[in-house]
């Protein structure tokens, strides 16, 4: 027969296996519940001079309403007039108005797109990257298809994506990754 370690072996190697999973446990939380920390996209800084062309403008947009593939039709409208448009989505929120979110509202990418929607409402967060985030739900009625593809500007400078455009939107903007919603139904 083996002999049988003492009983204070056996409970300190229990509590040190416990403090190990209540370490472990802590950090998981810790990591869990902390706020993500927001990058910008890696871009090559660009002057514009002259006009700044839709072609030159990156626009995503997100479905804060019930109208099932509404970002999806906006989408194609956009792609239409020039606009990049790499992603859409579903938006955690109601969107009660439409809402245009750009780095400053008053930045030439900014006033670009809020053409393409009236009566828009247009949010700054202090974005660094110049995309543009297009916020619409049930209260969208009308896309100009009649606005200009350009705004003049003396000198501006954008930034072109070099990898994926992701959103840097304020904690009160946030899309889900979803494409649309499966039954029409806001995601909120």
């Amino acid at each position: 027969m083996s002999a049988r370690p003492p009983a204070w072996r056996t409970g300190l190697l229990l509590l040190l296996m416990l403090a190990v999973l209540l370490g472990a446990g802590w950090v998981g939380l810790q990591q869990l519940i902390s706020p993500l920390k927001a990058t910008a996209p890696p871009c090559n800084p660009t002057t514009v001079t002259g006009q700044l062309a839709s072609d030159q403008v990156y626009v995503n947009v997100y479905n804060g309403g019930s109208t099932q593939g509404l970002a999806a039709k906006l989408q194609t409208q956009l792609k239409g007039k020039g606009f990049n448009v790499p992603k859409i989505g579903n938006y955690a929120d109601t969107v009660l108005a439409t809402t245009i979110v750009g780095g400053t509202d008053n930045a030439p990418e900014v006033l670009l797109v809020a053409g393409f929607f009236p009566d828009a409402d247009i949010v700054a967060d202090g974005r660094l990257d110049h995309t543009v985030d297009v916020l619409v739900g049930d209260s969208f009625t009308t896309f100009n298809t009649n606005a200009p593809s350009f705004v003049e500007v003396t000198s501006a400078v954008i930034c072109s994506p070099t990898g994926q455009v992701t959103s840097t939107l304020v904690p009160s903007y946030q899309p889900t990754d979803a494409t649309e919603p499966p039954s029409g139904t806001p995601t909120s």
